[in-house]
C-alpha cells in the first residue's frame, strides 16, 4: 500500500509566520486562526539530554478543519465506548483517537467516520480497526500536533498546514498509515498449490488450497525436491518437484523428511496421542499416489483414517 504526498516545496515544510494581535496557532496542524476558539496547552521543554527541562501553559487556536476531526475523533469515542475506556480518562482517548486521525490529514489521507462523508480514502468501520489504527499510528501521531514540539513555537504559525512535521516524521507516519491501510484489506484467501507443482496436492497431506494472508500467500508453500520412496512409494521412481502445506512443513521440521514425519503431521491432524514411529502405521504421503491423483478435498483423504484408528486402538495406541 502505497501513500502519496505532495512534494515538500508544496506544503511550506518549516516556513513559518509570526503571529500579532489576537492571532493564534492551531494546536495541531499549526495555521493561524483567530481567538474565537482558544485553549491552554501544556507545553514542555526539554534539555540536550532530552529530559524534562520546563513545563509552562501556552495559548494556542483550533482551526476550522482541526475542529471538524476533533468531532470525528468524539463520534469514534461514542461508537466504540469499550476502546475508549480502553484509553483510560476520555480526555485521552480523544487526543489519542484525534492524533491518528490527523496522521491521515497530513498526509492528504483522510480517515472517515462517518459513512455519509466523501472524499476520503480510508475508513474506521469497527472497533477493530481502530484498535489497529492506533497499534500502527499512534507512536508518530502523538508527537504530530504544532503544540508537541519541543519549543512550544508560541508567536509563530505555520504558513501551510503541518509544515512543521519534518521528512522524517513523515515518512514514519507514512508508513504507520500504509501499514495499517494495508491490514485493513489483508483478509485470508485459499492458495492453491503452486502451478509448477508435479503433483496436484500438498506432498503429504494431499490437500490442494491452504487458508493464509494475501500478503503471506508466497510463502503458504514449502517446496521441496522429493525422492517419492522417502514418503512411502514402493517404487523406483524419479524425484518429484513438490510443495507442502503449513502443518505438513511444521512436521518436517521437527522430523525430517520421511515417514516419521507424515505419522506426526497425520496423527496432530486426527487429535491422537501417538509417538510417530513408535507403532507400525504404514502411513503414505499423497506424492507416493500416481501422478495425476486429484487433491484431496480434506487433509489425508488418501488414508482410511477409520481404519488407521481401529488398528492404533487394537494395539493400546492412540488413546
Amino acid at each position: 500500500m502505497t501513500i502519496t504526498t505532495p512534494p515538500e516545496s508544496a506544503l511550506a515544510v518549516g516556513v513559518t509566520v509570526t503571529l500579532t494581535g489576537e492571532e493564534f496557532a492551531c494546536a495541531a496542524c499549526g495555521v493561524v486562526t483567530d481567538a474565537a476558539h482558544v485553549e491552554s496547552v501544556t507545553v514542555n521543554t526539554f534539555s540536550r539530554d532530552g529530559r524534562l527541562a520546563e513545563q509552562h501553559v501556552a495559548r494556542f487556536g483550533r482551526c476550522a478543519g482541526c475542529r471538524e476531526r476533533r468531532q470525528r475523533a468524539e463520534t469514534l469515542a461514542h461508537r466504540y465506548p469499550s476502546l475508549a475506556a480502553a484509553q483510560g480518562a476520555r480526555q485521552v482517548a480523544l487526543d489519542r483517537f484525534d492524533a491518528v486521525l490527523a496522521v491521515g490529514e497530513m498526509l492528504g489521507a483522510p480517515v472517515r467516520v462517518d459513512d455519509a462523508a466523501t472524499g476520503f480514502v480510508s475508513a474506521v468501520a469497527s472497533a477493530k480497526e481502530l484498535s489497529a489504527l492506533l497499534q500502527h499510528a499512534l507512536v508518530p501521531a502523538m508527537s504530530l500536533a504544532y503544540s508537541r514540539q519541543p519549543e512550544g513555537r508560541e508567536g509563530t504559525a505555520n504558513a501551510a498546514p503541518w509544515g512543521h512535521v519534518t521528512p522524517e516524521h513523515r515518512s514514519e507516519a507514512r508508513r504507520a498509515l500504509a501499514a495499517w491501510l494495508k491490514a485493513r484489506v489483508d483478509k485470508p484467501r485459499f492458495i492453491p498449490v503452486p502451478t509448477d507443482s508435479d503433483i496436484l496436492g500438498c506432498a503429504a497431506c494431499g490437500v490442494g488450497s491452504v487458508a493464509a494472508l494475501a500478503s503471506e500467500s508466497a510463502e503458504a508453500w514449502h517446496s521441496l525436491d522429493l525422492d517419492p520412496r522417502a514418503f512411502g512409494g514402493r517404487r523406483q521412481a524419479e524425484r518429484l518437484w513438490v510443495h507442502v502445506c503449513p502443518r505438513c512443513t511444521s512436521a518436517i521440521e521437527t522430523h525430517g523428511v520421511g515417514v516419521t514425519a507424515l505419522e506426526a503431521a497425520l496423527f496432530a491432524h486426527l487429535g491422537i496421542r501417538v509417538v510417530p514411529g513408535s507403532v507400525e502405521a504404514r502411513v503414505t504421503g499423497f506424492a507416493a499416489l500416481p501422478l495425476g491423483t486429484p487433491a484431496n478435498d480434506t487433509p489425508w483423504g488418501h488414508i482410511d483414517t477409520a481404519a488407521l484408528k481401529r488398528d492404533l486402538a487394537s494395539m493400546g495406541a492412540g488413546a
